[in-house]
């Protein structure tokens, strides 16, 4: 047995203080959904789990992008699977994400009252169904997010398997499930110590042909990491070293407390407004209207004395070693800094802390024998501190809708996108207009590729250097970090509708085109060339005031297949005047029947003869390739005549 604690049953009462238990985590999670973030790599996931259940692409072998640039695992795609299968609609998977963390609470409940008793779990489900944090951290499409509830089950089966007899399948389905949950984010895999306590007390009373097919399960789910990873090195071998290479040096190995301030502060709830709101004003009158906070060091208090109080006790020595490493361990290691920490990382840490607020109250219960009055009365002062938490972030949630906030803070709510999306929600094709249209750079292009999941087709320019026309009708969103004037004015046409951010930020334009606008540039000549084989044909150029201008007709795209464009002016001896090489429109942008056209300084001079156009693609560290022609040509030649 893992600690000498009696398993508890299931009483027809206890189902009752679960379904309590579970109605006020739901309300918290659930309420006001619409007051979500949907930003950047909320998008990118969307992306790629949409991709993947609608045949767009293969199995994923990596996620998105970490900050590091490390490609993330998988597993997060395959989880978001399942959601985005039943409806592209992001929205439905944020509200899956809700649902699976208020199911975590019930989880931690059901594991707690079987094995550390009934009164135990009472305080600690609660406190972590009320924990700000906790709630703060359950409402999003974003990795960190929807990893806990998978950890506590893959614990819970564990003690399970420790503890019951019949333990075979709860050890076949624990080891893949722990793995697959760790990989849903870097951070997770700090918990490894307090799974290995847990494995360490509680094997030999484990059959080991269920210990060995759970290993080799849990083993089977690093499979397509280890390809993905794999061939990402393989293109860029360079990728770890620089990703090392890019962290601050200067402060790694040094100690910083700021780590284990973040475990305080997601402990008692202290701090969640200096993640909303990055801005220290901000941050300030959002602390004023929590007015109850100082009450809340008493949860700190619970912890310290549970923490002291269960390793005192022979019978729960073990759950609070357990209870410390699993929600202290993984800060501790941080204080080394070995990269800079963020509250997100401890995330999995939340139930620990509660554990600890449970082991604490019932410590005082204890102190109070035959004393029922005083009990309840206990019971009720703690619960309104933790109700005072629940009002405090609904306070919160209202305060956010009706603030603008500055990234990184809590970016618009998706109750703020919606009433866009609403409008653009006719199926023509969108143009969107943003400061960048890099995929993995620029937050604009996934968020609206994936929330206007009924547009024919929808794209994003940067402010210059690209300009598309759509062969039929299409509306143009302006987002508010694109300037003004930008694409030359081309799309500024008409009447605009206006959405407003929230009070003191930008604002979003709407404006809808019969007929895509008439280039206002160099006048395009005609060019007979065939198609390069990644599918563009060039159709034209216009060269004039040192301003080159390049006519393309794209086919439908798919992402990743990117490529860099090339032109080159020469003269009659064959000496290179002139040059100009940028990014083409990323292929994800391309929509069937598009003419795009690229433009960019190029110095003009009498004695160009020849331009010679290509594209290639970038190899990493081991440069480049041409993209060649239809005929097998390594570039588009054109004549120039005389001026």
């Amino acid at each position: 047995m893992l600690w000498n604690i009696p398993p508890t049953p299931f009483l027809q009462r206890d189902w009752l203080v679960l379904l309590l238990i579970v109605f006020i985590a739901a309300v918290l999670r659930l309420g006001e959904p619409q007051i979500v973030e949907y930003f950047h790599d909320d998008a990118m996931l969307a992306t790629l789990a949409r991709e993947w259940v609608t045949g767009r692409s293969g199995l994923p072998l990596t996620g998105i992008l970490s900050s590091t640039g490390i490609p993330n695992p998988p597993t997060s795609v395959y989880l978001m699977g399942l959601p985005f299968a039943l409806s592209p609609d992001p929205f439905v998977a944020i509200v899956f994400i809700m649902l699976l963390n208020t199911a975590g609470v019930a989880v931690f409940w059901a594991m707690l009252h079987r094995y550390a008793g009934r009164d135990l779990a009472l305080v600690a489900a609660l406190t972590y169904a009320c924990s700000p944090w906790a709630v703060f951290y359950s409402r999003k499409l974003w990795a960190q997010e929807f990893h806990t509830p998978l950890i506590l089950l893959s614990m819970g089966l564990l003690w399970w398997a420790a503890q019951e007899k019949r333990c075979g399948p709860a050890v076949v389905c624990a080891l893949p499930l722990l793995l697959f949950a760790l990989q849903i984010h870097f951070a997770a895999w700090a918990l490894l110590p307090a799974f290995g306590l847990v494995l360490a007390w509680g094997w030999r009373a484990w059959p080991r042909r269920a210990l060995l097919v759970g290993a080799l399960l849990a083993l089977l789910t690093l499979l397509p990491y280890s390809l993905g990873l794999t061939q990402t090195l393989q293109t860029d071998p360079e990728r770890i070293s620089a990703a090392v290479a890019r962290s601050d040096a200067a402060e790694r190995l040094t100690i910083s407390p700021q780590a284990l301030i973040y475990a305080a502060q997601l402990l008692t709830g202290y701090g969640l407004e200096d993640a909303i709101a990055p801005n220290p004003a901000q941050a300030e009158n959002l602390r004023v209207s929590v007015p109850f906070s100082p009450l809340w060091t008493l949860i700190g208090l619970t912890a310290l004395l549970g923490a002291a109080a269960g390793l005192a006790q022979h019978s729960t020595r073990r759950l609070t070693v357990l209870a410390l490493v699993w929600g202290f361990l993984p800060p501790l290691l941080l204080t080394l800094r070995l990269t800079t920490p963020h509250p997100h990382y401890f995330i999995a840490c939340l139930p620990a802390y509660a554990l600890l607020c449970g082991l604490g109250l019932t410590t005082l219960w204890r102190a109070l024998p035959h004393q029922q009055v005083a009990r309840n009365v206990l019971l009720l002062a703690y619960g309104v501190i933790l109700l005072s938490q629940a009002v405090a972030w609904r306070g919160l949630l209202r305060w956010i809708e009706s603030h603008h906030i500055a990234y990184p803070g809590f970016t618009t709510p998706l109750s703020l996108l919606n009433p866009i999306r609403q409008a653009l929600d006719d199926k023509r094709d969108v143009v969107v207009l943003s400061q960048g249209m890099a995929w993995n750079l620029d937050h604009e292009v996934a968020v609206w590729e994936t929330l206007l999941s009924q547009a024919a087709c929808v794209r994003t320019l940067r402010p210059d250097g690209y300009f598309v026309q759509p062969v039929g009708p299409f509306a143009v969103l302006r987002a508010p970090s694109a300037p003004s004037e930008a694409v030359r004015g081309l799309y500024d046409r008409g009447q605009a509708e206006i959405f407003p951010e929230r009070p003191g930020g930008g604002v979003y334009e709407i404006r809808r085109f019969a007929q895509a606008p008439a280039w206002d540039g160099p006048p395009i000549l005609p060019v007979e060339a065939p198609p390069f084989q990644n599918g563009p044909r060039l159709l034209g150029y216009g060269w004039q005031d040192s301003l080159l201008a390049l006519a393309w007709s794209l086919p439908q795209g798919r992402r990743g297949d990117d490529v860099q464009y090339s032109a080159q002016a020469f003269d009659a001896a064959g000496q290179r005047l002139a040059q100009h090489d940028a990014r083409f429109w990323q292929s994800g942008h391309w929509c069937a029947g598009d003419t795009l056209i690229t433009y960019a300084p190029l110095a003009l001079t009498d004695q160009a003869r020849r331009l010679t156009v290509s594209l290639y693609r970038l190899l990493g560290s081991s440069g480049f390739e041409t993209v060649p022609l239809a005929d097998g040509s390594t570039a588009v030649i054109i004549s120039l005549e005389q001026p």
